[in-house]
Order: structure tokens, then sequence, then C-alpha cells
């Protein structure tokens, strides 16, 4: 989302604290730019989240040598349909691409909160390591989605043949907040408001330091408008895993960015971070 729509919804939200939490999902159920229409051939399946709710999820069969799964959790705004393409790209190379929708996105049932996502999230990592069984599996977080993955990942198990990607994330949830409202010349004075009006629950930041011995690749553009290249630093930080920094690179602008010229080199560091840890 934008950061001036975040920083005047927090500021309209300030006489309800729970409004203020709601701010960071915003979804919708357009349709967007269907795979099928661009050639790529997936296939839909409804799963249930914990409590019941019906999730929308889609799977696209990689069109090269198989290499493994990619497992997106996309960011707050659209759905998946609007997502998927950032990382469609991956199809050509090999790998399988999944993706789902949170509750309140796209066809998924529901509304957003933040517990019912945090539910959500656990509910899809269990089916695609279910699904996903012999193959290498790469779950990777962009924007919100790198929170909500990360959280869901610690209480569902980090697993040592997994691989987790982040990108143009955050681990607080009040920081992030804050920082948006410093951008604000109009909204600086009042940023302290961030830690009233927003809260850390189903944070990752706590617990981060789990990230250590498993393989993980994270990546920050140093010009996000959106979510500060502070935030990856702070998280290079706690999880004492080197930051791959994008010069010039703005929010999840990575693979487009510069005519994509830095896909060649994700799939390096991918193949070098894969060949260090054991399949199933």
């Amino acid at each position: 989302m934008p950061k001036f729509i975040f920083s005047t919804c927090l500021l309209f939200c300030i006489p309800a604290f729970s409004a203020c939490n709601s701010v960071f999902y915003q979804g919708d159920n357009r349709p967007w730019r269907q795979p099928e229409s661009i050639h790529i051939r997936c296939e839909r399946e409804r799963i249930v989240s914990t409590d019941g709710t019906g999730l929308q999820t889609m799977i696209c069969p990689p069109t090269g040598a198989p290499q493994g799964v990619v497992v997106q959790f996309h960011g707050n705004a659209q759905n998946m349909y609007a997502h998927y393409q950032f990382l469609a790209w991956l199809i050509k190379e090999g790998y399988t691409l999944a993706t789902f929708d949170y509750r309140g996105y796209g066809e998924s049932d529901g509304e957003s909160d933040r517990e019912g996502i945090y539910q959500d999230a656990r509910s899809y990592i269990k089916h695609v390591r279910s699904r996903f069984t012999g193959t290498q599996r790469i779950f990777y977080g962009q924007s919100l989605g790198g929170a909500v993955l990360m959280r869901a990942l610690l209480d569902e198990g980090l697993r040592p043949d997994e691989v987790y990607i982040f990108e143009g994330t955050f681990s607080s949830y009040q920081r992030v907040a804050r920082s948006i409202l410093a951008r604000k010349w109009f909204l600086w004075p009042i940023q302290w408001l961030s830690y009233l009006l927003v809260t850390d629950a189903y944070s990752p930041e706590g617990d981060l330091g789990a990230f250590a011995v498993q393989q993980v690749i994270l990546i920050h553009g140093d010009a996000d408008p959106v979510v500060d290249f502070s935030h990856g630093e702070k998280l290079s930080s706690l999880m004492r895993h080197p930051l791959w920094r994008i010069a010039g690179g703005q929010h999840l602008d990575t693979w487009h960015f510069d005519h994509g010229r830095l896909r060649a080199e994700l799939l390096v560091r991918l193949k070098a971070t894969r060949a260090t840890r054991p399949r199933q």
C-alpha cells in the first residue's frame, strides 16, 4: 500500500484503536490479470483455514526442468492475481509457483484481521508441506507477506531443508507504522502514536534469532518508499544473515528493476543456498 494512504488511514483511525491495525490489509476481489491470459497454466484449489474459513490457492507448474516450489506470501493490497506476476518469471526457470489469498482477499472467504491471517498462514504452510513432500520448498515473503510468513514459520517450526526469502519486508508492525508517519513532515510530530494505535501482536521480531541457522536470503531496495530500507537492515541484524541491498531499488521492483538484470543473480544465490541443505 502506498505510504500516503497508510499514513492518512492512521491519522483518521485515531479514535478507533482496532481500525489502525486493519489498515495493513487492503485486499480486493478484482480479477486483475489471470495467468491464463498470459499463457501460464495454473490450477486452483480451495483449502480450509483453522477456523473453517475457505481460502483460495493457486499452483502454476514449471515449464522448465523442475527445480522446486516457490511458495509466495504476497503483500497487503489487491490479491494473488496481481501479486503472482512478481514471481511468474520463475516458472520458466523450472520452479512451481504456489500462492494463495488471505481471508478477505480475492476469492477467499471471511474478513481480514491479523489473528485470522496468522491462522491462514499456518494452515497454508501445513498444506504446502503436505503437498510438496518430495520437492525443495522455497518460502518467499514480500512486504506484509514477509512479516506474516516469519511469524507463522516460527510457530509451525523451521526446517533445515527449506529456503526462506524475504523481500522488502519488516518485523514490527509498530515500527513500520512509525517510519511511514515519520516520512511526512506534517505527521512527524505524532509518529509516537503508532505505538498506541498499532499493536505488535503476531509480530515475529522477538524470535528472529531462530533463523540464524536456517537458509535465508534477505532482499531490500535502498530507495524503497513504502518499507524503509532500515527495516531490512534490522532483519539482517536480528537474523544474522547478510542483506542483499538493491541500489536504487524501490518497493518489490527487484525482478523488474533495470530490465530484470537481477533475476540471474537471484538464481545463482538460490542455487548456492540450496546446495548447502539436504532435500527431504
